[in-house]
């Protein structure tokens, strides 16, 4: 049991008001003074919502706080509510109190210390009764509502908790609260009893605004809205996220992560490890305090306002409803946030106080303090706070930029390599660069440093205009011209700027530089090249011919799009791995794109290797016959066995191949190539469908395209798609890209126009996505996952049972604990007896995953198929194969172990069960398990307060059991009466009796 007691003293009385806070700790006490008081709330009102809640308040007694205005206020406060604790301690003589009319007993201190804090003590135990301990799982967790008014927070409120975010916020609780607060491990119950935000069953509004599943159901402000102008003013061209309407932790970091990702300036090395670190133009930390000082002490009353994060090209507001504190602020009259420190209300204090338990805040008292000398450390102003029209802004400025500021080469993904040969002439030449590219960083580099833009036709379709690159002059101009020289690397457009262009296009890489270092009027030396004695990194000339070591038969791809984030990730990886090398493997699902990414990197970083040779490894005897080739053109003597080793030592070496990228596509079995991957300080890009490269390779799951990238893909590359249209079949195809491809090809090739196309993906996904193969892709969608299906059959029928029961469920992760049991056992059984082994069950999902039918999230322990893998699937059984599939689905779930639906420790499982219920056509099912099942599954909605939700589900389950049996079955009554409860939450009980009738 928390026991809370406010000091309240005068400002200046810093030394008796600790002391006694540190015998009040001592004790087991949890004493709070004015030096802990947060930005924007004062210790007169952190006391009197104390008192409030039947919690005591001492007073430090000294004559400087006698006759202050702070103690008079809370001895009228005192008066005005019947048994108020206020205790009085006399820290010094010749104090005089008449005057407060305050009738509990004082305490000489300042006469006999220890006689008169055991006083006080026993004063303050009496305040403190033991608590009967109720049993988890009780509805009365936290004990009575508290007598007399209540403080807004502090009143309880209808919506329920997030069992994710209580299990998130009991991770990062700090070692020293869980061991002061807990006993054993913390568990959803004892930490809302413990944060004292449960009353009853019903969480108070602080409770909503830490755990709540949506706390702007209960609370309309409860937001953040963020917005970033391109200009000084609110009348620039802007650009706003959706609000931010989660947990108050939630919000403080995604209002942080919004300001970072277009503040980020690049990366720089660091020593304390190999990866470099991201740079930014604002001071972090700040802003990750103001940002939460902002949300937790904002007036939340306030229900026509928000919190605003308003990011400008000069600075940063973060504007919250309220006002500052006990310190009357001139309206619209800035001061300096330093001054304003350890002078602020303390509003809203137990949602602060919970706040401190977890390390995303600084603790209680040190916010702003932190803010400031974080400001003071990296030389940016110091935050300023104005007040206006009862808001509250904080305004943070950004660093400025040093003399000695770096050149931020500015380049598209594509254009990376002319990137890298640009910083490592100029990093030979002892000039500082940060490497800044387009589509993974949305700052605008201009603010950091001198900006070099390697421009590119690709470089051209990316930019809204010249402040994509440098930011705005001002809020309405057309902002300002690149600060350095331009290098135009293709045949592009010239650029829309008036500085000098320097044109590389049939021109020898002497002559580039010799442009290049006279329009930065640094000396050029020849004799100085990346690599050479160390300076830099050596990159050959972009402009000059492929390696003359290579060998890739297949063509680059002109319509690669998208993957700038996946292809500067490789990059970054492989040039980090250092002289040891590096190896890493693509994995992912058929018809992902893993063979064109790593074609395209080849192509694209050619430049950056000596030696480039591309091995089809789907068999071993393969990378035999390539090695031997390799090996060949090195010209190395010997006999096969001699030339695949020799290959093989000469990579390991480098010996005459430089530096070198060796390219394994379509690699099966890590085991069966484990001896013939090369080592060395070369890279090694493996692409397979099997998953299990981790004991030999950085392992990286391709995913399907980021929906701009499949818009971009459809709508820019098919005449007659409006982007709109194509958003609508991205989404519907899942953003698979060979998918995309395939309807790409055939909406060119047929004039079919998307509606229908759209119209025939729903009544034959599996027909339609064996059409269109692309030229440089040959087989279909529909083929691989057919073959893979097949293979699997042939291979290990059981686990190709499990395939497509998982395809009847929905295309969401999928939990293997929720399938594994009696169930899948007696089905599996009776294909294969050894499936009684639960180990050997174990394997069959690494099977699956192997065959590249889904993918296995690690993490949750889950698969996951991809719904047109689905499809296929489907396609492949006879009706009467797949509502036995059915049936066996439906019968899985409802066998699975979930426990009650009412307590809170068995919702994690219902969550992951509910997106599989429908697809499998279990709300159809008369079999008393599954409809249990369905029951179980809406009562749990109700109870955790998704009652729109349970309302929908119930009445969709009810359709179907009163069209198939009497509404007198007990399971029907138990659901209507889960469905009225559902609407009642909601405020439609009409709507429950009209459905009844």
């Amino acid at each position: 049991m928390r026991r809370e007691v406010f000091l309240l003293s005068h400002p200046d009385d810093s030394a008796p008001v600790e002391e006694l806070a540190r015998r009040l700790r001592d004790a087991e006490f949890e004493p709070m003074h004015h030096g802990m008081v947060r930005v924007g709330d004062s210790p007169l009102a952190v006391a009197s919502s104390l008192l409030s809640r039947g919690l005591p308040v001492v007073i430090c007694g000294t004559p400087r706080a006698a006759v202050s205005r702070l103690v008079k206020s809370l001895s009228n406060a005192a008066n005005t509510r019947p048994g108020a604790q206020v205790f009085v301690v006399q820290m010094e003589p010749d104090m005089d109190l008449d005057h407060l009319s305050l009738t509990n007993a004082v305490a000489p201190y300042w006469e006999d210390p220890d006689a008169a804090f055991l006083r006080l003590k026993r004063a303050l135990d009496a305040c403190f009764p033991q608590p009967s301990q109720a049993p988890v799982g009780s509805a009365e967790v936290a004990g009575r509502e508290p007598d007399g008014p209540v403080d807004f927070l502090e009143a309880t409120t209808a919506g329920g908790f997030n069992r994710r975010a209580v299990d998130d916020f009991i991770q990062r609780l700090r070692p020293a609260v869980a061991a002061a607060q807990f006993t054993g491990v913390p568990t959803p119950p004892a930490l809302l009893r413990a944060a004292g935000v449960i009353v009853g069953d019903r969480l108070t509004r602080t409770g909503l605004l830490l755990f709540g599943a949506r706390p702007r159901d209960a609370l309309p402000s409860a937001v953040v809205q963020c917005t970033q102008f391109y200009g000084t003013e609110r009348t620039a061209r802007r650009d706003k996220i959706p609000d931010l309407d989660q947990n108050i932790q939630r919000q403080i970091v995604g209002a942080w992560q919004f300001v970072a990702d277009r503040v980020r300036d690049g990366e720089q090395p660091t020593s304390s490890g190999p990866y470099a670190e991201a740079v930014y133009r604002y001071p972090m930390l700040a802003v990750r305090e103001v940002i939460a000082n902002a949300l937790v002490h904002r007036d939340y009353q306030a229900s026509d306002m928000c919190v605003h994060v308003r990011l400008f090209t000069d600075r940063l507001e973060v504007t919250s409803p309220g006002s500052w504190g006990w310190r009357e602020l001139a309206d619209n009259e800035p001061k300096s946030l330093a001054d304003l420190a350890g002078e602020s209300r303390r509003r809203n204090f137990r949602l602060a106080s919970t706040l401190t338990w977890i390390s995303l805040v600084e603790g209680e008292g040190s916010g702003i303090p932190t803010a400031v000398d974080e400001c003071d450390r990296v030389g940016a102003p110091r935050p300023v706070v104005v007040e206006h029209d009862g808001h509250v802004t904080v305004v943070i400025r950004p660093m400025p930029i040093k003399a000695t500021s770096p050149i931020v080469i500015v380049y598209a993904a594509r254009d990376r390599i002319w990137a890298e040969w640009l910083r490592g002439w100029l990093t030979a030449a002892g000039l500082q660069t940060v490497l800044h590219c387009v589509q993974t960083s949305t700052s605008t580099p201009g603010d950091f440093g001198q900006v070099f833009v390697v421009y590119s036709r690709d470089l051209a379709e990316r930019m809204l205009d010249v402040r994509t690159i440098t930011g705005p002059a001002d809020g309405s101009g057309p902002g300002s011209a690149p600060s350095l020289p331009t290098l135009r690397v293709d045949a592009s457009s010239q650029p829309v700027w008036g500085n000098p262009v320097l044109d590389v296009m049939g021109v020898g890489e002497t002559r580039a530089l010799e442009q290049i270092f006279a329009a930065l009027e640094v000396p050029f030396d020849d004799q100085r090249a990346p690599g050479a004695s160390g300076t830099g990194t050596a990159v050959s000339y972009p402009n000059d011919r492929l390696p003359a070591s290579w060998r890739i038969y297949l063509v680059r791809n002109p319509r690669f799009i998208g993957r700038a984030a996946l292809m500067e990730q490789i990059r970054d990886w492989f040039q980090n791995a250092g002289a040891g090398g590096g190896r890493m493997a693509l994995v992912g699902l058929p018809g992902i794109g893993k063979t064109q990414i790593a074609l395209e990197y080849a192509y694209r970083f050619g430049a950056a290797y000596e030696t480039v040779w591309w091995i089809n490894a789907a068999q071993p005897d393969r990378v035999r016959m390539a090695l031997v080739d390799l090996a060949r053109t090195l010209e190395i003597p010997g006999d096969d066995e001699e030339l695949v080793a020799g290959a093989l030592e000469a990579l390991r070496r480098g010996d005459r191949v430089g530096r070198w990228l060796i390219v394994l596509d379509n690699a099966d079995s890590p085991r069966e190539l484990h001896d013939l991957l090369p080592f060395g300080s070369g890279h090694v890009l493996i692409t397979s469908r099997n998953p299990q490269w981790n004991d030999i390779a950085s392992v990286v799951d391709v995913d399907v395209f980021d929906r701009v990238d499949s818009v971009e893909l459809l709508g820019r590359r098919t005449a007659g798609v409006s982007l709109e249209r194509a958003d609508e079949l991205a989404a519907t195809l899942g953003d698979l890209p060979l998918a995309l491809e395939q309807a790409r090809t055939w909406l060119f090739e047929t004039a079919m126009v998307v509606d229908e196309y759209l119209r025939l993906l729903s009544e034959n996904t599996a027909r339609l996505m064996d059409e269109g193969a692309p030229v440089d892709h040959q087989v279909t969608l529909f083929s691989t996952v057919r073959l893979a299906h097949q293979a699997l059959l042939l291979h290990d029928p059981a686990a190709a049972v499990v395939l497509e029961l998982c395809a009847e469920l929905a295309p969401e992760p999928i939990p293997i604990r929720l399938i594994l049991g009696q169930v899948l056992t007696d089905i599996l059984a009776s294909i294969d007896p050894r499936m009684h082994d639960p180990l050997l069950q174990r394997t069959l999902y690494s099977q699956i995953a192997r065959h590249s039918l889904a993918r296995i999230d690690s993490e949750n322990s889950a698969l996951v198929l991809h719904r047109l893998t689905q499809d296929i699937i489907h396609s492949s059984m006879d009706p009467e194969q797949r509502r036995e599939r059915q049936d066996q689905a439906q019968a899985i779930l409802a066998a699975a172990e979930r426990g009650h639906p009412e307590a809170a420790d068995n919702w994690p499982t219902f969550e992951a069960l509910l997106p599989h219920l429908r697809p499998p056509g279990s709300l159809r099912s008369a079999i008393p398990a599954v409809r249990k099942l369905v029951l179980d599954t809406v009562t749990y909605l109700n109870c955790s307060g998704q009652h729109l939700a349970a309302g929908d589900l119930a009445q969709e389950a009810l359709r179907e059991w009163l069209s198939r049996s009497s509404a007198q079955d007990p399971t029907t009554e138990h659901l209507y009466r889960e469905y009225r409860r559902a609407q009642r939450a909601q405020g439609r009980d009409d709507d429950a009796t009209s459905f009844e009738q």
